[in-house]
Protein backbone atom coordinates (compact mmCIF):
# COMPACT_ATOMS: atom_id res chain seq x y z
CA UNK A 1 0.00 0.00 0.00
CA UNK A 2 1.42 3.50 -0.78
CA UNK A 3 1.79 5.83 1.90
CA UNK A 4 0.18 9.31 1.95
CA UNK A 5 1.66 11.98 0.89
CA UNK A 6 0.61 15.34 2.67
CA UNK A 7 -0.19 18.04 0.28
CA UNK A 8 2.19 20.88 -0.44
CA UNK A 9 -0.38 23.28 1.50
CA UNK A 10 0.17 21.17 4.65
CA UNK A 11 3.55 23.52 4.59
CA UNK A 12 5.00 26.76 3.64
CA UNK A 13 7.55 25.99 0.54
CA UNK A 14 11.13 25.85 1.14
CA UNK A 15 11.25 28.99 -1.28
CA UNK A 16 10.09 32.37 -0.44
CA UNK A 17 6.06 32.72 -1.56
CA UNK A 18 3.65 36.00 -1.74
CA UNK A 19 1.40 36.73 0.75
CA UNK A 20 -1.73 35.61 -0.96
CA UNK A 21 -0.11 32.24 -1.46
CA UNK A 22 0.75 32.16 1.96
CA UNK A 23 -3.53 32.66 2.91
CA UNK A 24 -4.65 30.45 0.43
CA UNK A 25 -1.50 27.41 2.20
CA UNK A 26 -3.08 28.39 5.01
CA UNK A 27 -6.65 28.27 4.06
CA UNK A 28 -5.89 24.79 2.86
CA UNK A 29 -3.66 23.38 6.13
CA UNK A 30 -6.70 24.15 8.06
CA UNK A 31 -9.05 22.38 5.55
CA UNK A 32 -6.64 19.56 5.83
CA UNK A 33 -5.92 19.34 9.72
CA UNK A 34 -9.62 19.02 10.20
CA UNK A 35 -10.15 15.98 8.43
CA UNK A 36 -7.52 14.36 10.57
CA UNK A 37 -7.66 15.82 14.24
CA UNK A 38 -11.22 17.00 13.88
CA UNK A 39 -12.60 16.96 17.35
CA UNK A 40 -16.20 15.06 18.06
CA UNK A 41 -18.51 17.28 20.69
CA UNK A 42 -17.81 15.47 23.49
CA UNK A 43 -14.28 16.22 22.90
CA UNK A 44 -14.76 19.76 22.23
CA UNK A 45 -16.89 19.88 25.88
CA UNK A 46 -14.15 17.78 27.57
CA UNK A 47 -10.86 16.99 27.27
CA UNK A 48 -10.21 14.79 30.69
CA UNK A 49 -9.69 11.69 28.94
CA UNK A 50 -10.07 9.57 25.91
CA UNK A 51 -14.03 9.13 25.00
CA UNK A 52 -13.68 5.82 24.32
CA UNK A 53 -12.43 4.90 27.58
CA UNK A 54 -13.40 4.33 31.21
CA UNK A 55 -12.80 6.91 34.18
CA UNK A 56 -12.38 3.81 36.32
CA UNK A 57 -8.87 2.49 35.75
CA UNK A 58 -8.90 -1.21 34.69
CA UNK A 59 -6.25 -3.53 33.77
CA UNK A 60 -5.01 -4.57 30.41
CA UNK A 61 -4.53 -8.23 29.47
CA UNK A 62 -2.17 -10.07 27.13
CA UNK A 63 -1.91 -13.78 25.92
CA UNK A 64 1.23 -14.63 24.10
CA UNK A 65 1.71 -17.96 22.18
CA UNK A 66 4.57 -18.64 20.86
CA UNK A 67 5.53 -21.37 18.87
CA UNK A 68 9.09 -22.29 17.26
CA UNK A 69 11.74 -25.32 17.85
CA UNK A 70 14.42 -24.13 19.96
CA UNK A 71 12.86 -21.62 21.59
CA UNK A 72 16.01 -19.21 23.66
CA UNK A 73 14.15 -19.00 26.72
CA UNK A 74 11.52 -19.20 29.09
CA UNK A 75 10.58 -15.98 30.60
CA UNK A 76 9.16 -12.87 29.34
CA UNK A 77 9.51 -9.36 30.59
CA UNK A 78 6.85 -6.70 30.42
CA UNK A 79 7.76 -3.19 30.92
CA UNK A 80 4.89 -1.37 31.50
CA UNK A 81 4.86 2.97 31.48
CA UNK A 82 2.09 4.24 32.79
CA UNK A 83 3.73 7.98 31.62
CA UNK A 84 7.01 8.05 29.86
CA UNK A 85 10.07 10.36 29.35
CA UNK A 86 12.03 8.27 27.45
CA UNK A 87 13.16 4.51 27.47
CA UNK A 88 16.55 5.49 29.10
CA UNK A 89 15.03 7.79 31.63
CA UNK A 90 15.78 6.18 34.67
CA UNK A 91 13.98 8.48 37.42
CA UNK A 92 10.60 6.96 36.23
CA UNK A 93 11.58 3.39 35.37
CA UNK A 94 9.31 1.01 34.15
CA UNK A 95 7.18 -1.77 35.69
CA UNK A 96 8.92 -4.90 35.14
CA UNK A 97 7.54 -8.38 35.26
CA UNK A 98 8.90 -11.36 34.19
CA UNK A 99 6.20 -13.91 33.49
CA UNK A 100 7.21 -18.04 33.17
CA UNK A 101 6.24 -20.07 30.57
CA UNK A 102 3.08 -22.30 30.51
CA UNK A 103 3.09 -25.67 28.33
CA UNK A 104 -0.04 -25.15 26.05
CA UNK A 105 -2.62 -28.22 26.28
CA UNK A 106 -4.65 -30.33 24.02
CA UNK A 107 -8.03 -29.18 25.66
CA UNK A 108 -6.62 -25.53 25.52
CA UNK A 109 -5.71 -25.97 21.32
CA UNK A 110 -2.19 -24.89 22.06
CA UNK A 111 0.01 -28.16 22.55
CA UNK A 112 3.26 -27.44 21.79
CA UNK A 113 3.15 -23.97 22.41
CA UNK A 114 4.59 -21.89 25.30
CA UNK A 115 1.65 -19.47 26.63
CA UNK A 116 2.80 -16.12 28.80
CA UNK A 117 -0.01 -14.41 30.23
CA UNK A 118 0.51 -10.46 31.57
CA UNK A 119 -1.71 -8.69 33.40
CA UNK A 120 -1.32 -4.81 33.57
CA UNK A 121 -1.78 -1.99 36.63
CA UNK A 122 -5.26 -0.75 36.28
CA UNK A 123 -4.96 2.15 34.19
CA UNK A 124 -7.55 4.77 32.63
CA UNK A 125 -5.38 5.87 30.04
CA UNK A 126 -3.16 4.96 27.01
CA UNK A 127 -0.02 2.91 28.38
CA UNK A 128 3.13 2.09 26.78
CA UNK A 129 4.28 -1.70 26.47
CA UNK A 130 7.14 -3.08 25.80
CA UNK A 131 7.67 -6.94 25.21
CA UNK A 132 11.23 -8.75 25.27
CA UNK A 133 11.92 -12.60 24.51
CA UNK A 134 15.37 -13.46 24.67
CA UNK A 135 17.43 -11.13 22.85
CA UNK A 136 14.81 -9.72 20.88
CA UNK A 137 11.57 -7.05 21.64
CA UNK A 138 8.93 -9.02 20.41
CA UNK A 139 6.46 -5.89 20.92
CA UNK A 140 8.04 -1.88 21.26
CA UNK A 141 6.07 0.96 21.75
CA UNK A 142 2.55 -0.70 21.95
CA UNK A 143 -0.17 1.34 23.40
CA UNK A 144 -2.30 -0.11 25.49
CA UNK A 145 -5.78 0.78 26.88
CA UNK A 146 -8.17 -0.01 29.77
CA UNK A 147 -9.82 -3.45 29.69
CA UNK A 148 -8.57 -4.61 26.66
CA UNK A 149 -7.82 -8.36 26.16
CA UNK A 150 -6.11 -9.64 23.21
CA UNK A 151 -3.89 -12.74 22.11
CA UNK A 152 -0.89 -12.15 20.21
CA UNK A 153 0.29 -15.17 18.13
CA UNK A 154 3.81 -16.24 17.70
CA UNK A 155 4.88 -18.19 15.12
CA UNK A 156 8.68 -18.15 15.01
CA UNK A 157 9.17 -20.96 12.68
CA UNK A 158 7.03 -19.15 9.85
CA UNK A 159 7.98 -15.76 10.96
CA UNK A 160 4.14 -14.69 11.66
CA UNK A 161 2.81 -12.74 14.60
CA UNK A 162 -0.74 -11.48 14.27
CA UNK A 163 -3.55 -10.46 17.33
CA UNK A 164 -6.87 -12.00 17.73
CA UNK A 165 -9.25 -11.38 19.95
CA UNK A 166 -12.32 -8.72 20.64
CA UNK A 167 -10.15 -5.33 20.60
CA UNK A 168 -7.23 -7.01 18.07
CA UNK A 169 -7.32 -4.07 15.72
CA UNK A 170 -6.15 -1.92 17.96
CA UNK A 171 -3.55 -3.58 18.76
CA UNK A 172 -2.90 -5.56 14.69
CA UNK A 173 -2.55 -1.83 13.46
CA UNK A 174 -0.12 -1.18 15.36
CA UNK A 175 2.01 -4.29 14.42
CA UNK A 176 1.26 -3.36 10.95
CA UNK A 177 2.26 0.27 11.16
CA UNK A 178 5.74 -0.40 12.57
CA UNK A 179 6.38 -3.03 10.01
CA UNK A 180 5.51 -0.03 7.59
CA UNK A 181 8.09 2.31 9.13
CA UNK A 182 10.78 -0.50 9.06
CA UNK A 183 9.87 -0.92 5.22
CA UNK A 184 10.02 2.85 4.43
CA UNK A 185 13.30 3.03 6.53
CA UNK A 186 14.95 0.26 4.85
CA UNK A 187 14.05 2.35 1.21
CA UNK A 188 15.94 5.03 2.25
CA UNK A 189 19.57 5.29 1.23
CA UNK A 190 21.97 5.22 4.02
CA UNK A 191 23.95 7.93 4.81
CA UNK A 192 27.57 8.52 6.68
CA UNK A 193 28.41 12.19 7.86
CA UNK A 194 32.06 12.71 8.18
CA UNK A 195 33.88 10.66 5.98
CA UNK A 196 34.79 10.12 2.20
CA UNK A 197 34.93 6.78 0.15
CA UNK A 198 38.25 7.95 -0.33
CA UNK A 199 38.78 7.64 3.78
CA UNK A 200 36.86 4.55 3.84
CA UNK A 201 38.59 2.87 1.04
CA UNK A 202 41.88 3.01 1.85
CA UNK A 203 42.64 -0.51 2.80
CA UNK A 204 42.35 -2.83 -0.05
CA UNK A 205 39.70 -5.13 1.40
CA UNK A 206 37.28 -2.23 2.12
CA UNK A 207 38.23 -0.92 -1.71
CA UNK A 208 37.13 -4.41 -2.95
CA UNK A 209 34.24 -4.41 -0.80
CA UNK A 210 32.87 -0.94 -1.73
CA UNK A 211 33.08 -1.42 -5.79
CA UNK A 212 30.98 -4.36 -4.87
CA UNK A 213 28.66 -2.99 -2.87
CA UNK A 214 28.52 0.25 -6.30
CA UNK A 215 28.51 -3.18 -9.00
CA UNK A 216 25.16 -4.48 -7.44
CA UNK A 217 23.53 -1.37 -5.89
CA UNK A 218 20.20 -1.20 -7.28
CA UNK A 219 17.36 1.83 -6.43
CA UNK A 220 14.77 -0.51 -5.29
CA UNK A 221 15.96 -3.29 -3.35
CA UNK A 222 20.04 -2.87 -2.40
CA UNK A 223 21.01 0.93 -1.66
CA UNK A 224 24.28 2.29 -1.57
CA UNK A 225 25.58 3.68 1.16
CA UNK A 226 26.22 7.84 0.54
CA UNK A 227 28.84 9.89 1.76
CA UNK A 228 28.60 12.98 3.34
CA UNK A 229 31.82 14.01 4.18
CA UNK A 230 32.43 17.26 3.10
CA UNK A 231 30.53 20.48 3.28
CA UNK A 232 29.07 20.49 0.15
CA UNK A 233 27.87 16.80 0.45
CA UNK A 234 26.14 17.90 3.37
CA UNK A 235 24.74 21.20 2.05
CA UNK A 236 23.10 18.95 -0.55
CA UNK A 237 21.53 16.56 1.34
CA UNK A 238 20.33 18.58 3.76
CA UNK A 239 18.43 21.05 1.18
CA UNK A 240 16.91 17.57 -0.30
CA UNK A 241 15.56 17.24 3.17
CA UNK A 242 13.91 20.49 3.05
CA UNK A 243 12.52 20.12 -0.13
CA UNK A 244 10.86 16.43 0.58
CA UNK A 245 9.09 18.09 4.46
CA UNK A 246 7.15 20.24 2.03
CA UNK A 247 4.90 17.47 1.34
CA UNK A 248 6.21 14.94 3.17
CA UNK A 249 5.48 11.62 2.60
CA UNK A 250 3.53 9.62 5.52
CA UNK A 251 4.06 5.91 5.99
CA UNK A 252 1.28 3.63 6.55
CA UNK A 253 -1.09 6.21 6.37
CA UNK A 254 -3.21 3.63 3.86
CA UNK A 255 -3.16 0.88 6.01
CA UNK A 256 -4.76 3.13 9.11
CA UNK A 257 -7.27 3.94 7.50
CA UNK A 258 -8.13 0.63 6.54
CA UNK A 259 -9.00 0.26 10.21
CA UNK A 260 -10.80 3.48 10.80
CA UNK A 261 -14.09 2.37 11.02
CA UNK A 262 -13.10 -1.14 13.73
CA UNK A 263 -10.79 1.12 16.13
CA UNK A 264 -12.26 4.49 18.23
CA UNK A 265 -11.99 7.84 16.37
CA UNK A 266 -9.54 8.67 19.29
CA UNK A 267 -7.55 5.49 18.73
CA UNK A 268 -7.14 6.47 15.18
CA UNK A 269 -6.19 9.96 15.73
CA UNK A 270 -3.77 8.78 18.38
CA UNK A 271 -1.79 6.24 15.98
CA UNK A 272 -1.91 8.83 13.12
CA UNK A 273 -0.78 11.87 15.11
CA UNK A 274 2.16 8.80 15.97
CA UNK A 275 2.89 8.74 12.45
CA UNK A 276 3.20 11.81 11.47
CA UNK A 277 5.58 12.36 14.26
CA UNK A 278 7.92 9.51 13.61
CA UNK A 279 7.88 11.02 9.96
CA UNK A 280 8.91 14.54 11.03
CA UNK A 281 11.54 13.66 13.67
CA UNK A 282 14.25 12.08 12.28
CA UNK A 283 14.70 14.80 9.28
CA UNK A 284 14.47 17.34 11.83
CA UNK A 285 16.97 15.84 14.02
CA UNK A 286 19.54 15.38 11.18
CA UNK A 287 18.82 19.32 10.53
CA UNK A 288 19.54 20.12 13.77
CA UNK A 289 23.13 18.17 13.91
CA UNK A 290 23.99 20.14 11.08
CA UNK A 291 22.24 23.53 11.22
CA UNK A 292 25.54 25.22 10.59
CA UNK A 293 25.26 24.04 7.34
CA UNK A 294 22.14 25.56 6.23
CA UNK A 295 22.47 27.43 3.72
CA UNK A 296 20.03 30.27 1.93
CA UNK A 297 17.41 31.95 3.71
CA UNK A 298 17.48 31.95 6.76
CA UNK A 299 14.36 33.66 7.51
CA UNK A 300 12.55 31.30 4.97
CA UNK A 301 14.37 27.81 6.39
CA UNK A 302 13.16 29.46 9.95
CA UNK A 303 9.63 29.75 8.33
CA UNK A 304 9.37 26.69 7.22
CA UNK A 305 10.55 24.42 10.56
CA UNK A 306 8.13 26.83 12.46
CA UNK A 307 4.57 25.83 10.60
CA UNK A 308 5.64 22.65 10.56
CA UNK A 309 2.97 20.15 11.45
CA UNK A 310 1.12 22.77 13.52
CA UNK A 311 -2.16 20.97 13.21
CA UNK A 312 -5.33 21.69 15.09
CA UNK A 313 -5.01 18.40 17.27
CA UNK A 314 -7.05 17.77 20.17
CA UNK A 315 -4.65 18.55 22.86
CA UNK A 316 -5.46 15.68 25.14
CA UNK A 317 -5.02 13.25 22.17
CA UNK A 318 -1.47 15.14 21.68
CA UNK A 319 -0.67 14.44 25.48
CA UNK A 320 -0.52 10.55 25.25
CA UNK A 321 1.21 11.02 21.66
CA UNK A 322 5.03 10.22 22.66
CA UNK A 323 6.60 9.93 19.06
CA UNK A 324 4.57 13.24 17.96
CA UNK A 325 5.55 15.39 21.69
CA UNK A 326 9.54 14.08 20.26
CA UNK A 327 9.28 15.82 16.84
CA UNK A 328 7.72 19.12 18.88
CA UNK A 329 10.45 18.92 20.98
CA UNK A 330 13.22 18.29 18.20
CA UNK A 331 11.42 21.29 16.45
CA UNK A 332 11.49 23.91 19.26
CA UNK A 333 15.20 22.60 19.56
CA UNK A 334 15.88 23.39 15.71
CA UNK A 335 14.08 26.89 16.31
CA UNK A 336 16.23 28.07 19.52
CA UNK A 337 19.48 27.02 18.04
CA UNK A 338 18.40 28.94 15.26
CA UNK A 339 18.12 32.04 17.28
CA UNK A 340 14.12 32.50 16.51
CA UNK A 341 12.33 31.20 19.40
CA UNK A 342 13.82 29.85 22.63
CA UNK A 343 12.53 26.82 23.99
CA UNK A 344 10.28 28.11 26.35
CA UNK A 345 8.37 30.26 23.96
CA UNK A 346 7.80 27.46 21.86
CA UNK A 347 6.56 25.42 24.61
CA UNK A 348 3.93 28.38 25.61
CA UNK A 349 2.12 27.97 22.31
CA UNK A 350 0.50 25.11 23.37
CA UNK A 351 -2.27 24.46 26.28
CA UNK A 352 -1.69 23.92 29.58
CA UNK A 353 -1.36 20.49 30.50
CA UNK A 354 0.58 19.53 26.97
CA UNK A 355 3.06 22.64 28.22
CA UNK A 356 3.50 21.05 30.90
CA UNK A 357 4.20 17.39 30.01
CA UNK A 358 6.53 19.05 27.18
CA UNK A 359 8.67 20.94 29.85
CA UNK A 360 9.20 17.71 31.80
CA UNK A 361 10.33 15.60 29.04
CA UNK A 362 12.68 17.90 27.87
CA UNK A 363 13.98 18.09 31.59
CA UNK A 364 13.98 14.39 31.87
CA UNK A 365 15.85 14.14 28.31
CA UNK A 366 18.10 17.29 28.25
CA UNK A 367 18.69 17.98 32.04
CA UNK A 368 22.35 16.96 32.01
CA UNK A 369 23.14 19.03 28.53
CA UNK A 370 21.35 22.42 28.96
CA UNK A 371 23.44 25.44 30.08
CA UNK A 372 20.60 26.78 32.54
CA UNK A 373 18.45 23.71 33.82
CA UNK A 374 17.43 25.95 37.02
CA UNK A 375 15.91 28.15 34.24
CA UNK A 376 13.85 25.23 33.15
CA UNK A 377 12.85 23.91 36.42
CA UNK A 378 11.35 26.29 37.53
CA UNK A 379 9.37 26.99 34.63
CA UNK A 380 8.10 23.47 34.66
CA UNK A 381 7.63 23.53 38.09
CA UNK A 382 5.17 26.44 38.21
CA UNK A 383 3.13 24.99 35.56
CA UNK A 384 2.85 21.55 37.23
CA UNK A 385 -0.10 19.76 37.86
CA UNK A 386 -0.06 16.50 37.22
CA UNK A 387 1.49 14.01 40.25
CA UNK A 388 3.47 12.40 37.09
CA UNK A 389 5.39 15.47 36.12
CA UNK A 390 5.58 17.07 40.16
CA UNK A 391 7.19 13.74 40.61
CA UNK A 392 10.00 14.07 37.90
CA UNK A 393 10.11 17.76 38.74
CA UNK A 394 11.48 17.13 42.01
CA UNK A 395 13.34 14.46 41.89
CA UNK A 396 15.44 16.61 39.32
CA UNK A 397 15.61 19.32 41.33
CA UNK A 398 16.56 17.48 44.36
CA UNK A 399 19.31 15.47 42.59
CA UNK A 400 20.83 17.82 40.13
CA UNK A 401 20.04 21.19 42.28
CA UNK A 402 23.33 23.17 42.96
CA UNK A 403 24.01 22.73 46.91
CA UNK A 404 22.33 19.30 47.24
CA UNK A 405 24.06 16.34 49.33
CA UNK A 406 25.59 13.97 47.22
CA UNK A 407 23.98 10.62 47.72
CA UNK A 408 27.72 8.58 48.51
CA UNK A 409 28.73 5.62 46.84
CA UNK A 410 30.51 2.38 47.91
CA UNK A 411 31.52 0.98 44.78
CA UNK A 412 34.45 -1.66 43.78
CA UNK A 413 37.90 -0.67 42.59
CA UNK A 414 40.08 -2.57 40.21
CA UNK A 415 41.61 -4.59 42.60
CA UNK A 416 37.62 -5.64 43.95
CA UNK A 417 38.17 -3.23 46.76
CA UNK A 418 35.27 -1.30 47.64
CA UNK A 419 35.74 2.74 47.61
CA UNK A 420 33.26 5.16 49.66
CA UNK A 421 32.61 8.62 48.98
CA UNK A 422 32.76 9.53 52.45
CA UNK A 423 36.51 9.76 52.11
CA UNK A 424 36.57 12.31 49.24
CA UNK A 425 35.36 14.66 51.94
CA UNK A 426 37.75 17.89 51.58
CA UNK A 427 38.63 17.44 48.13
CA UNK A 428 37.08 18.94 44.74
CA UNK A 429 35.55 15.50 43.43
CA UNK A 430 34.83 15.71 39.56
CA UNK A 431 32.87 12.64 38.78
CA UNK A 432 32.99 11.37 35.39
CA UNK A 433 30.24 8.51 34.10
CA UNK A 434 31.46 6.29 31.06
CA UNK A 435 31.03 3.14 29.40
CA UNK A 436 33.23 1.05 26.98
CA UNK A 437 31.99 2.20 23.36
CA UNK A 438 31.24 5.32 24.24
CA UNK A 439 33.36 7.59 21.75
CA UNK A 440 31.83 10.84 23.09
CA UNK A 441 33.48 9.70 26.39
CA UNK A 442 36.70 8.55 25.09
CA UNK A 443 36.56 12.51 23.57
CA UNK A 444 36.12 14.34 26.15
CA UNK A 445 38.56 12.65 28.27
CA UNK A 446 41.35 13.24 26.01
CA UNK A 447 40.06 16.81 24.93
CA UNK A 448 38.98 18.35 28.81
CA UNK A 449 39.97 15.67 31.60
CA UNK A 450 43.60 14.45 30.58
CA UNK A 451 44.57 17.83 30.19
CA UNK A 452 43.11 18.93 33.67
CA UNK A 453 44.24 16.56 35.21
CA UNK A 454 47.70 16.65 34.09
CA UNK A 455 46.99 20.17 35.46
CA UNK A 456 46.42 19.48 39.29
CA UNK A 457 47.94 16.25 39.31
CA UNK A 458 50.09 17.60 42.92
CA UNK A 459 47.13 18.88 44.03
CA UNK A 460 46.11 16.92 46.74
CA UNK A 461 42.45 19.12 47.38
CA UNK A 462 41.76 17.65 43.71
CA UNK A 463 40.01 14.24 42.63
CA UNK A 464 38.93 12.63 39.82
CA UNK A 465 37.07 10.06 39.88
CA UNK A 466 35.80 7.55 37.02
CA UNK A 467 32.75 5.48 37.31
CA UNK A 468 31.84 2.95 34.78
CA UNK A 469 28.42 1.74 33.86
CA UNK A 470 29.53 -1.77 31.58
CA UNK A 471 27.28 -4.64 32.37
CA UNK A 472 30.42 -7.17 31.87
CA UNK A 473 33.06 -6.28 34.75
CA UNK A 474 36.28 -7.65 32.59
CA UNK A 475 34.97 -5.37 29.79
CA UNK A 476 35.76 -2.26 31.97
CA UNK A 477 39.16 -3.52 33.28
CA UNK A 478 40.36 -4.15 29.60
CA UNK A 479 39.10 -0.48 28.94
CA UNK A 480 40.85 0.63 32.54
CA UNK A 481 44.17 -0.76 30.58
CA UNK A 482 43.71 1.20 27.13
CA UNK A 483 43.72 4.32 29.10
CA UNK A 484 41.15 5.87 26.67
CA UNK A 485 38.41 6.57 28.51
CA UNK A 486 40.27 7.34 31.80
CA UNK A 487 43.97 7.16 33.66
CA UNK A 488 45.23 5.13 35.96
CA UNK A 489 45.62 7.87 38.81
CA UNK A 490 41.84 8.55 38.80
CA UNK A 491 39.66 6.69 41.11
CA UNK A 492 37.82 3.78 38.68
CA UNK A 493 35.04 2.62 40.41
CA UNK A 494 32.88 0.14 38.55
CA UNK A 495 29.20 0.80 38.59
CA UNK A 496 27.98 -1.75 36.07
CA UNK A 497 25.83 -5.28 37.37
CA UNK A 498 23.38 -3.76 39.59
CA UNK A 499 25.99 -2.32 41.52
CA UNK A 500 25.51 1.03 41.12
CA UNK A 501 21.93 0.86 40.01
CA UNK A 502 20.47 3.17 42.74
CA UNK A 503 23.78 5.95 42.08
CA UNK A 504 23.18 5.75 38.21
CA UNK A 505 18.68 5.86 39.16
CA UNK A 506 19.21 8.87 40.90
CA UNK A 507 21.54 10.83 38.97
CA UNK A 508 19.11 10.10 36.18
CA UNK A 509 22.17 9.02 34.48
CA UNK A 510 21.20 8.12 31.14
CA UNK A 511 23.11 9.68 28.69
CA UNK A 512 27.10 9.96 28.34
CA UNK A 513 29.87 11.49 28.79
CA UNK A 514 27.86 13.01 32.14
CA UNK A 515 29.63 14.80 35.05
CA UNK A 516 29.09 15.94 38.69
CA UNK A 517 31.41 18.37 40.91
CA UNK A 518 31.37 18.16 44.15
CA UNK A 519 32.42 20.83 46.97
CA UNK A 520 34.85 20.06 49.86
CA UNK A 521 31.38 19.15 51.72
CA UNK A 522 30.10 16.72 49.59
CA UNK A 523 27.34 18.83 47.97
CA UNK A 524 26.61 19.37 44.08
CA UNK A 525 28.74 22.34 43.21
CA UNK A 526 27.91 21.30 39.38
CA UNK A 527 25.88 19.18 36.99
CA UNK A 528 24.23 19.42 33.26
CA UNK A 529 26.49 20.97 30.47
CA UNK A 530 30.36 21.20 31.47
CA UNK A 531 32.57 22.80 30.16
CA UNK A 532 33.96 21.68 26.53
CA UNK A 533 37.19 23.11 26.50
CA UNK A 534 39.95 22.22 28.89
CA UNK A 535 40.78 25.70 30.07
CA UNK A 536 37.21 25.99 31.28
CA UNK A 537 36.99 23.08 33.20
CA UNK A 538 40.31 23.96 34.53
CA UNK A 539 38.45 27.59 35.44
CA UNK A 540 35.21 25.50 37.09
CA UNK A 541 38.01 23.70 39.31
CA UNK A 542 39.76 26.41 40.35
CA UNK A 543 36.86 28.68 41.10
CA UNK A 544 35.53 25.36 43.47
CA UNK A 545 38.74 25.30 45.03
CA UNK A 546 38.67 29.00 45.82
CA UNK A 547 35.31 29.14 47.55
Amino acid sequence: MNPIKLPKSHFNSVSPCSSVVKKILTISLLLFVKVAFAQSPAQEASESSFTSLSSNPTPFYIMVELRGRDLPDSVMKFYFWEYFIDASFKSLPPTVSEVKAEKGTIFSGNIGAEIYQYTSPPISNPALLHTFFGFDYLLKDLYIFPGDTVKLLVDRDNARSYFIGKNSDTYQVQLDLARENQKALKLQNPVMFGATVQSMTKEENSKKLYEKAVANQNNDINKLIRFLGTKEDRQGYLNEIRIDLDGKVIPGYDILKTYKNTISEDQYELFLAEQIGKAFYKPLNTLNRFLIDIEGDKDAFVNQIDTLGNLNFNSNLITYAYAYQNFLLEKASVLYRSGYKSILQSFDQYPLELREILATRFLGKYFKSISNPNEYLSYAMERATLPWTNEVLNQLSQSRAVGADFIGVNLPNHTGDHVSSADWEGKIVLIDFWFTGCKACIDYYENCIKPAEEYFKDNPNVLFVSINSDRNQSIWLKSLESERYTSKHATNLFAGQEQGKELLTFYNINSYPSQLLLDKEQKILRSGSFARNPEALKEIIEEALNK
